[in-house]
């Protein structure tokens, strides 16, 4: 399966380790960090300042909380984007490395750099964003409707 999603075999963790140490299991680690840090940071308050309003105008509590969920998907996955490219180019590059078409990696900043050369600040923001709407936005109001669900039976 994996030869057919991405042309080729993808190495196991534990050829990782041995060939490059456990740090390179965290090679995108900084990218990542970011990116969470930049989606759960605005998350939440999206959901509220969503979901408030609605309720305070009257708009049944179910789907408050859903039109919440859905907003604070929306926002995160938005803000979230522009750090995507910059993960998967890092996990990109440790491949090329551990299959030898590539020496060394270069500075997370080196990297950045090298992306919005090629691709543009508006590239790097816009590329894929529907389709991480499209999973972020129903996904993320069921999670709080749920959430909301189950703290609801609990008390």
């Amino acid at each position: 399966l994996m030869v057919y999603l991405y042309g080729q075999p993808v190495l196991p963790a534990e050829e990782v380790v041995r060939r490059r140490g456990l740090r390179a299991l965290w090679v995108a680690g900084g990218p990542t960090l970011a990116r969470d840090v930049l989606y759960f940071c605005c998350y939440y308050v999206a959901y509220e300042d969503v979901k408030g309003p609605l309720e305070r105008r009257g708009l049944p509590e179910p789907l408050a909380v859903l039109a919440g969920g859905g907003a604070a998907g929306a926002v995160g996955a938005t803000l979230a984007q522009p750090l995507l490219p910059l993960v998967a180019s890092r996990h990109e590059e440790l491949e090329r490395i551990l299959r030898g078409t590539q020496k060394r990696t270069g500075s997370t900043g080196e990297l950045l750099r090298h992306l919005l050369a090629e691709k543009g600040l508006w590239s790097l923001c816009t590329e894929g964003l529907a389709l991480s709407l499209l999973r972020a936005v129903p996904l993320n109001a069921m999670v709080f409707l749920i959430y909301h669900s189950l703290l609801q039976a609990v008390a």
